[in-house]
């Protein structure tokens, strides 16, 4: 989990700057980390780690995601909005 905690740090620092740079606090931007084709154990490591948001841009994945993990406090869909196969469409959560 080290590898995750030093990289968001990093990406915590670069959202700083990045920020600093718009005129915009740190703080009013959420990181979303997308978990797109990663398994729940490196997700659980995210968020123990700190990943305040997670996003999938598959329906049917989150819900199996969201099963096995628990229902996140905070959660978005990435990518944009549309109806999957079976018609349920990708919406974000809050």
């Amino acid at each position: 989990m080290t590898d995750i905690r030093a990289n968001l740090e990093r990406v915590h620092e670069r959202v700083a700057r990045a920020a600093e740079r718009a005129g915009r606090r740190a703080e009013d931007v959420l990181l979303v980390g997308v978990s797109k084709t990663v398994d729940v154990g490196r997700i659980r490591q995210a968020i123990e780690a700190g990943v305040p948001a997670l996003g999938e841009n598959r329906v049917q994945e989150a819900r199996g995601k969201i099963a096995e993990i628990g229902g996140p406090s905070r959660g978005t869909s990435s990518g944009i909005s549309r109806r999957t196969r079976c018609g349920t469409p990708s919406s974000s959560s809050t």
